[in-house]
């Protein structure tokens, strides 16, 4: 429809080039250990498998669930690309203005500041209200 490849960066018309390393990255030896894959599986780069895994859950609301972490006083983290096309960040602040729990009245009236690299570079932009936190910046961090 777009023409675009990829969905992570309206900027981007080709998946980053760090992409094509991921497969060697998750094929090592320790990075299998540390993730606790076993001999038996291997990495693949198309998600389709996962993707076709989660439909059931794809128009199932977890607002609720989400409420009660947040109201747990667990740490949430929310991250998402600023320039996704997928997953929007303004989808995800409007959702998050809906959900009721103690923290909402003051998410609602809460300001984001920037997120900024050594250089002063700013990557995006996060909130932190309680114990949640939300993250805008890149979608694809090692793509940036």
């Amino acid at each position: 429809m777009t023409g675009l490849r990829q969905t992570y960066d309206m900027d981007l018309t080709e998946p980053p080039a760090i992409f094509a390393a991921y497969e060697a990255f998750a094929e090592r030896s320790e990075v299998r250990r540390a993730l606790h894959v076993g001999r038996r599986l291997n990495f693949v780069a198309d998600g389709e498998a996962v993707r076709h895994g989660m439909y059931a859950d794809l128009l199932v609301s977890y607002k609720h669930q989400l409420a009660d972490l947040l109201d747990q006083d667990l740490k949430v983290l929310v991250y998402c690309g600023q320039k996704d096309l997928a997953v929007p960040f303004s989808s995800v602040e409007r959702f998050m203005k809906t959900v009721t729990w103690k923290g909402q009245r003051e998410y609602a009236t809460s300001t984001r500041s920037p997120w900024r690299m050594a250089t002063d570079q700013v990557l995006g932009y996060y909130r932190h209200v309680h114990n949640y936190t939300e993250v805008g910046g890149p979608r694809v961090l090692c793509g940036s």
